[in-house]
């Protein structure tokens, strides 16, 4: 066989053997990555934390209108 073959097949095992313990690898860490027993470490907000101006607010935050029913 031709030192091609060889290197093709190889490579292709290698390709095939770094997927699999890649896809391990990351479905151990799914299992293990919500668990959170106060083992130390940052925890970030969701969502960030800006300081507006006066006056200014989210337009999520705005004043909810009333509507008003019309009898007719």
């Amino acid at each position: 066989m031709n030192s091609f073959y060889y290197d093709i097949l190889l490579t292709a095992g290698t390709f095939l053997l770094m997927g699999y313990l890649s896809i391990r690898a990351m479905a151990s860490h799914k299992r293990k990555g919500d668990n959170d027993e106060g083992d130390g470490g940052l925890s970030f907000p969701r969502e960030p934390q800006i300081d507006l101006p006066p006056g200014v607010i989210w337009p999520s935050d705005a004043p909810k209108k009333k509507e008003e029913e019309v009898l007719i």
